[in-house]
């Protein structure tokens, strides 16, 4: 069996947590409880004739918890990196703090996908998608939008990710 580390970084608020409560099936909720640290959740995947064990690191936000970045960026296979389209201090963050952290690590040739979340307010949308857009082509990145709270391409995301593996 095969072992897989996923980490889910971004911006606190940005649906980090609903992202990955939505995939276990969890019940999603629009109050903000703030991830304090981390919180690691395990999946046994069958694929076929492969079994998959992926292990999701979700990560706060706030940036007190630096000091726990080395800890979680060891050894990550996968990183999908959240923003919240209502949000621009949230991308902007993607860009300056987050994808920082990710060059300072030299973990650039990990699959790095970038989930613009929270499409479910579409109509409070704050991020330019033509400049997300640009962005991931420059640097070569995966993109996805999603929301979390509905579920929308939650599920999809997750799978095409494991296909990839």
């Amino acid at each position: 069996m095969k072992s897989y580390k996923l980490i889910i970084i971004g911006s606190h608020s940005v649906g980090k947590t609903t992202l990955l409560n939505a995939y276990f099936g969890k019940a999603t909720s629009v109050e903000y409880k703030p991830t304090l640290g981390f919180d690691i959740r395990s999946k046994l995947i069958k694929d076929g004739s492969r079994s998959i064990h992926l292990t999701i690191w979700d990560m706060g936000g706030q940036l007190l918890f630096s000091k726990f970045y080395d800890r979680l960026f060891k050894e990550t296979n996968i990183i999908f990196l959240l923003y919240d389209i209502t949000n621009p201090l949230s991308y902007h963050e993607l860009q300056t703090v987050w994808m920082e952290e990710i060059k300072k690590r030299k973990l650039l040739k990990v699959p790095i996908i970038i989930i613009g979340n929270k499409i479910d307010l579409k109509e409070k949308r704050a991020v330019n998608p033509d400049e997300v857009q640009e962005y991931v082509k420059k640097h070569k990145l995966d993109y996805v939008e999603t929301s979390a709270l509905k579920g929308i391409n939650v599920t999809t995301l997750f799978d095409e990710v494991i296909n990839h593996l």
